[in-house]
This record gives C-alpha cells, structure tokens and sequence, in this order.
C-alpha cells in the first residue's frame, strides 16, 4: 500500500535558536547539531556536547528510533538516533521523523529514506541557488510503498544481519593486514640477520 509521510510518520524541525549555541561541558542533556550529524552517521558520539537550556516542551527532544535528516545541503541520507542520544535536544536545520510504529519501523523508513531513488526525490524538493533547503511540505507528501509489519520486521532483520556480516568482514580485513604486517617485519628482521 503506498502512503504518504505525513500519514505515518510526524515530522518536525529541530530547536531554533536566535543566537549562537555554545555547547558546554557537563549540561543536563546532550545538544545535537547540524555539525554533528556526519560524525554520529560514522558512529563517532563525541562529537556531541551538551546545554543547560531550558526549554517549553518536550517535541524537540529525540527518542530512541526517531530518524533525523539534515534540512541544509545536498546530502539528505538520513539517521536513525540510538538509545544514547535519547532525550537529547535537537537543533534547526535538523528534521526528526517520527514513526507510528503500530504500522511503521523506524529502521524500515530509514532504509527506505536511504534507497537511491528516494534520495534523488527528497533532492528535488530542495530550492536554492547557494544553498539548498528542504521543503518539509514536499517531503510530508513524498509517497512510499509501505508492507505489512510483519515484513518491515523481516527487512529489518535482514539489514541488521548485513550490518553484521559488514562489521565481521571490517574485523577480518584488519587482522589481515596485522597478520601480513607482521610477516612482513619478520621477512625484514630475518633478512638483516642474515
């Protein structure tokens, strides 16, 4: 069944801000920004400091599966957010999905936000000559193909299974090349012996 975004996942942009934000060491909850979004892709949680601003209400707050894409730009490939940024507060130019998950995964719409062709839609409904901003009523209505839960479960299981096989072949790839390393030195050593 197709739907549209809008129909099963909200969608709203991060905090906005007046001024700078500076981040301070020791805040009451994590502050994730535009500059943050590309380190926490790779997985590289550091880059994520904190505040003690106060604010109104909690919907710019992220929740474990809420997934973010970044409004500015031309790289629209989207995030999903972990246990460890729950409750953290999340900034303009950011955009939060979030999933009815009584009929969508998030990690299913992740994969389906991170397909070529979609990529390439949500691509055309950024404007700007300098800099591109996406057009959040296009992407409420961007339409998506939409199966049962019973098979998002299953593509789900599928990608963490390829997430791992990924992880294991990265593992294997770098004890290789220890190991080669290695036989390379003791070639060295047992040539300048000789």
């Amino acid at each position: 069944m197709r739907v549209k975004i809008e129909q099963v996942a909200e969608i709203r942009t991060g905090y906005a801000f007046r001024g700078a934000v500076n981040k301070i060491k020791g805040g009451a909850r994590p502050l994730v920004q535009m500059s943050d979004f590309n380190p926490l892709r790779d997985g590289c949680f550091e880059s994520v400091g904190t505040t003690n601003i106060t604010i109104r209400s909690d919907e710019c707050l992220l929740q474990e599966g809420d997934i973010l894409i970044k409004a500015r730009g031309s790289d629209f490939t989207p995030l999903v957010v972990t246990k460890r940024l729950s409750g953290a507060l999340f900034t303009h130019p950011l955009v939060r999905l979030r999933t009815n998950r009584k009929c969508l995964l998030p990690e299913f719409l992740f994969w389906l936000l991170s397909k070529a062709r979609v990529q390439k839609q949500i691509s055309q409904f950024s404007a700007g000559t300098v800099v591109k901003m996406l057009n959040l009523q296009h992407l409420k209505k961007l339409e998506v193909e939409l199966p049962s839960l019973s098979r998002q479960e299953k593509v789900q299981e599928l990608l963490e299974l390829l997430g791992k096989e990924e992880m294991l072949q990265g593992q294997y790839l770098m004890k290789k090349k220890q190991y080669v390393s290695g036989l390379i030195e003791n070639l060295i050593n047992v040539g300048e012996k000789e």
